[in-house]
C-alpha cells in the first residue's frame, strides 16, 4: 500500500474537476495556433481561477514543488489536445469504414436492375439521365429506404445521395458487363454438338445404293 501511495504522489495527477476543465479548454483550442492558444489559456485562468488556486494548494500539499500552472498548460496543449486529436481522426475513420460497408435492401436494387434494364431500350439513355428519372418515378421506394439508413447509420445527407446515385451507377455497370441474355459462356450454340458429323451421314459408309468396283454404266442404271 505504501508502496502504491508512493506512485500516485510521485506523479502528482490533476484532480478529476481539473482534467476535466483543461480536456474542454484543449477540444474548443485544438486546431488553435500557439499564439491565440496562448491568449486564450490567459483568458482561461482568470475565468477559472478559484478552481485553480485550490489544485495549486492540493499539489503543494502533496509535496509538488513545480509550476503548477505550466504544468496545466502542458497538459491542455500537448497531451490532452493530441489526444482529442487522435480520437477525432479514429472516430472520422471509423465512419468511412462503416459508410464503406453501407449495403441498400435487395428490393431496392432490384428495382434498379429493373430500372435500367428498361430504360437501356432508348436511345437516348445515359447512367445519368437514368438515375433522374429513377428517382422521380420511386420515390416511395427511396424515401423508405433513405430512413431506414438513417437511423441505422451515422452517413449524413449528402453523403447518402452520393450512395444512392452510386448504387444506381455501379448497377449499370454491372448489368453492361453481363453476357448477353441466355446464351451461357463457354458453351457451344444451341442444338450443335461438337466433334460429331452432319446429321444423317454415316462415315466410312458407300453412297446408297453405289456397289464398289462396278462400271459406272451399271451404277447409273441401278439407281434410275
Amino acid at each position: 500500500m505504501a508502496d502504491i501511495v508512493a506512485i500516485s504522489i510521485y506523479r502528482y495527477k490533476f484532480s478529476n474537476d481539473i482534467m476535466d476543465i483543461i480536456t474542454e479548454f484543449s477540444k474548443v483550442h485544438q486546431f488553435d495556433d500557439r499564439k491565440i492558444y496562448k491568449e486564450s489559456w490567459e483568458i482561461w485562468l482568470e475565468d477559472n481561477n478559484d478552481v485553480i488556486e485550490e489544485e495549486i494548494s492540493r499539489l503543494q500539499r502533496l509535496g509538488y514543488e513545480g509550476d503548477i500552472v505550466d504544468k496545466m498548460f502542458k497538459a491542455g496543449r500537448y497531451y490532452f489536445r493530441k489526444k482529442n486529436l487522435i480520437s477525432n481522426e479514429k472516430k472520422q475513420n471509423k465512419q468511412q469504414i462503416r459508410r464503406s460497408y453501407i449495403i441498400m435492401e435487395h428490393n431496392v436494387l432490384d428495382a434498379m436492375d429493373a430500372h435500367i434494364n428498361s430504360s437501356m431500350k432508348n436511345n437516348d439513355f445515359s447512367p445519368a439521365s437514368g438515375y433522374i428519372n429513377f428517382c422521380t418515378s420511386h420515390i416511395s421506394l427511396l424515401q423508405n429506404e433513405i430512413g431506414r439508413l438513417c437511423s441505422e447509420t451515422t452517413i449524413n445527407s449528402n453523403d447518402l445521395a452520393d450512395k444512392i446515385k452510386k448504387t444506381y451507377k455501379n448497377r449499370y455497370f454491372i448489368i453492361t458487363q453481363q453476357p448477353l441474355k441466355k446464351v451461357a459462356p463457354n458453351q457451344p450454340l444451341k442444338k450443335v454438338v461438337p466433334n460429331q458429323p452432319l446429321k444423317k451421314v454415316v462415315p466410312n459408309q458407300p453412297l446408297k445404293k453405289v456397289a464398289p468396283n462396278q462400271p459406272l454404266k451399271k451404277v447409273c442404271q441401278n439407281n434410275l
